[in-house]
C-alpha cells in the first residue's frame, strides 16, 4: 500500500490506495516515526480473504507526532478466516489530531475482546480524537481499545463527539491519566469499559456522554477505576442492566433503574430518544437512528454546568446551555423553530415547520410545499410511506406565472421520494427555484425544471435533474422549456439497485439545456441498472441532451451488472471532467463512454 517512515513533514491528501489482492504479511497504510504530516481525504479499502496470522495490522500509525489525520476513511473488509487482532494500530502517537475519520471493519475474529478496530498503545499523549466514526460488525469486537503498560502512561488525551458502534465493548481500556471523554454516543457490549489494569492512574473524566448498551448487555463497567469520575451520561441498556456497580459521580440518567446513591441522578426514567431502534447506520456510515431527545425527555435542563471543565458545546456543535441548565448526554436540546408537523398535509409560504413525531402510513405525496420561503426540519424524524411513493413534494401548478422560490427540506428520514415539478400551462412559466435539499434520505430525489437547485449530504437511491417543457404528454408538442440551471450536488451517496442515478438534460424530448452546474464529492453505487428505467437509459449516470458548463469532479462511480457507468451524449459542451474515480464490473463496457448524436465539445477527461 502506502509506506511513510522517518520523515519530516509531509502532506497525504485526496488518494484512493486499495487493496483487492491477497498479499500475505503487508500493511494497507504505514506511517512510522514521522512528524508534521497532514493525511487528509484519502480512502483506504482492503477487500481480501487473507488466511495467515500476519495480516494482524491492516493500518498502522506508529509514534507519529505533530500531525493531523482528518476526514479519511479505513476500510477493512478482509474476509479471512484466521485470528486478526487488529485493524488500525496506533503505537504511541503524540500531539496528534485524529478528527472526522471512519474506521469500518466486518470481519475480524479477534484472538480475544481486548482488541479493538482501533488499538491505542502505550505512550499515547497529548492527542485530540474527535468526531470520528469506529465501526465493527464482527462477534465480540471492541471500537477503540486503549491499552497501557507499566512502565508507561497514555496521558492527557481527549476523545470528544465520537460514534463508536460495536458488537463488543465499543470503548475499553486501561486508561490513561487526565483522560477526559465526552460528547461521544457509544453503542457496544459494553458502551463503556474502564479496566484497572495498569491504567486508572490519575483522573479520568467522563462527562455527556450517550453509552448504551445493545440488546441484553451492560451499558456501563467501571471495573473498579476509582480515579474516573462520570457526570451528565446517560447510561441506558437496551434490555440488559444500566451498569454493573457504583462508581464515583453525579447528574447520570440511569436506564433502567440503578440504586447509584447519587444524589441528583435520576433512575428508571427512560430518556426519550427519537428513535432508538431499528438500522443503526446507512450506506455512507451516518446514523439513521436518533439519539436526540423528544420535549419530554428528562435529561433535558437536568445536568450540571460543566463549562469549567471544557464542556460548552454537544456533539452537533451546538452551545451548552440552550435552557435553564446543561443537559444529560451528549447532545443539547433546543427548542425547534416553526409550527410542528405531525402528518401529511400542506405547507404554505413564509413559514418555519418541523416535524414533532414520525408520519406512518403515509400517502403518496404526503407534504406539499406550496409558496415561497419554507422550511421543513424533519429533526430526524421519519416519513414511512404506506404503499410508495414521494413523502415530499414541491408544485406550482394550475396558475400560470406563478413563481416559487426559497425553499429547504433538511434532516428528513423516509423510504420515499422527493419530487419537484415545475409546470408550464399555455406557455406560462411556473418556476420553482432556490431548492435545498440536505442530511436526508430518501429513495428517487427527481427535479423538473427546477433552477438555483442545492442538493447537499444526503443519502439517495436516486438522483434525476431533468428540464421541464409544455408538453406533459406528448414531446412534439411542447413549445416552452424551462431549464434546470445553476445546480449544485455535492457530498452525497447515491446507491441504487435497479435504479438510474441520472444528471441529464434530455427527457425525451430533444434537447432541454442543463447549465452552469457543479456535481462534487459524491459517491455514486448502482448495482443493477437495466434498460427499463428513466428514459431507456442503461447507464449508471447519463449526462446528455444540452448540457454545458458542468464542472464535475471528486466523484467515485461503481457499477456492478450494467453497461457503462457514465454516458455522455447529444450536444454536450464546455464541460469540465476532473479528478473522478469511474469503476465498471461488466465485460465489454467502458467506465466512460462518449457516444453518438450531437457533437460533444470541450471534454476534458
Amino acid at each position: 500500500g502506502l509506506d511513510v517512515s522517518y520523515t519530516i513533514s509531509g502532506i497525504i491528501k485526496d488518494n484512493n490506495v486499495y487493496r483487492l489482492t491477497d498479499v500475505s504479511g503487508s500493511v494497507l497504510f504505514n506511517l512510522v516515526e514521522s512528524t508534521g504530516y497532514y493525511v487528509y481525504n484519502n480512502t483506504f479499502l482492503l477487500n481480501t480473504s487473507l488466511t495467515d496470522a500476519f495480516s494482524n495490522n491492516v493500518f498502522v500509525i506508529s509514534h507519529v507526532t505533530y500531525s493531523v489525520i482528518d476526514k479519511n476513511k479505513f476500510l477493512d473488509y478482509n474476509t479471512a478466516s484466521a485470528p486478526r487482532k487488529i485493524s488500525m494500530n496506533m503505537y504511541g502517537p503524540n500531539f496528534i489530531n485524529f478528527t472526522n475519520n471512519i474506521a469500518y471493519t466486518d470481519n475480524l475474529n479477534p484472538w480475544s475482546s481486548f482488541q479493538g478496530v482501533i488499538k491505542l498503545r502505550s505512550g499515547t499523549s497529548n492527542s485530540f480524537f474527535f468526531n470520528n466514526t469506529i465501526i465493527s460488525v464482527d462477534s465480540g469486537y471492541s471500537g477503540l481499545f486503549i491499552t497501557s503498560s507499566a512502565s508507561e502512561d497514555l496521558p492527557n488525551n481527549v476523545f470528544d463527539s465520537n460514534t463508536i458502534i460495536t458488537t463488543g465493548a465499543s470503548m475499553l481500556g486501561e486508561w490513561g491519566s487526565n483522560s477526559v471523554v465526552r460528547n461521544n454516543l457509544l453503542i457496544g457490549d459494553p458502551g463503556l469499559w474502564l479496566s484497572a489494569g495498569y491504567g486508572c492512574t490519575g483522573p479520568i473524566s467522563v462527562y455527556n456522554n450517550i453509552i448504551i448498551g445493545r440488546s441484553g448487555a451492560t451499558a456501563f463497567n467501571p471495573a473498579g477505576c476509582s480515579s474516573a469520575t462520570a457526570i451528565n451520561n446517560i447510561i441506558y441498556s437496551e434490555s440488559g442492566s444500566a451498569t454493573t456497580s457504583t462508581f464515583t459521580g453525579n447528574y447520570n440518567l440511569f436506564y433502567p433503574a440503578y440504586a447509584s446513591g447519587q444524589a441528583n441522578s435520576i433512575s428508571g426514567s427512560n430518556p426519550n430518544f427519537i428513535n432508538p431502534s431499528g438500522t443503526i447506520l446507512n450506506n455512507n456510515f451516518n446514523l439513521v437512528r436518533n439519539y436526540r431527545y423528544q420535549s419530554t425527555s428528562p435529561s433535558i435542563n437536568a445536568g450540571s454546568n460543566l463549562a469549567s471543565q471544557g464542556v460548552t458545546k454537544d456533539k452537533d456543535g451546538i452551545v451548552r446551555p440552550q435552557g435553564s441548565s446543561y443537559d444529560i448526554g451528549a447532545y443539547e436540546y433546543s427548542t425547534p423553530v416553526g409550527t410542528p408537523v405531525t402528518s401529511c398535509g400542506t405547507l404554505t409560504g413564509n413559514r418555519a415547520y418541523y416535524l414533532s413525531q414520525d408520519i406512518n402510513n403515509a400517502a403518496d405525496n404526503c407534504i406539499w410545499l406550496f409558496g415561497n420561503n419554507i422550511t421543513l426540519d424533519g429533526q430526524g424524524h421519519r416519513i414511512n410511506m404506506g404503499g410508495g411513493g414521494n413523502a415530499i413534494y414541491f408544485n406550482a401548478v394550475y396558475t400560470g406565472g406563478v413563481n416559487y422560490y426559497n425553499n429547504i427540506v433538511r434532516n428528513v428520514i423516509s423510504n420515499g421520494g422527493i419530487h419537484s415539478n415545475t409546470w408550464i400551462p399555455s406557455g406560462d412559466y411556473n418556476l420553482i427555484h432556490n431548492i435545498t435539499v440536505e442530511n436526508s434520505v430518501f429513495t428517487d430525489a427527481a427535479f423538473l425544471g427546477t433552477q438555483n437547485l442545492i442538493v447537499r449530504y444526503n443519502n439517495l437511491s436516486s438522483l434525476h435533474v431533468i428540464a421541464a417543457h409544455d408538453g406533459p404528454d406528448n414531446c412534439a408538442s411542447a413549445q416552452t422549456y424551462v431549464s434546470p440551471i445553476n445546480s449544485k450536488i455535492y457530498g452525497n451517496t447515491i446507491i441504487g439497485n435497479g435504479e438510474f442515478n441520472l444528471f441529464y438534460g434530455a427527457g425525451g424530448c430533444g434537447v432541454l439545456p442543463v447549465t452552469n452546474s457543479l456535481i462534487e464529492n459524491n459517491t455514486i453505487i448502482n448495482n443493477e441498472p437495466t434498460s427499463s428505467g428513466a428514459g431507456g437509459n442503461i447507464d449508471a449516470m447519463a449526462i446528455e441532451g444540452g448540457v454545458s458548463y458542468l464542472t464535475f469532479r471528486n466523484n467515485k462511480m461503481f457499477v456492478n451488472l450494467g453497461p457503462f457507468g457514465m454516458g455522455i451524449r447529444d450536444g454536450i459542451d464546455h464541460n469540465l471532467f476532473e479528478n473522478n474515480y469511474f469503476w465498471v464490473n461488466y465485460t465489454g463496457y467502458a467506465s466512460v463512454a462518449i457516444l453518438s448524436g450531437a457533437p460533444v465539445q470541450g471534454f476534458n477527461p
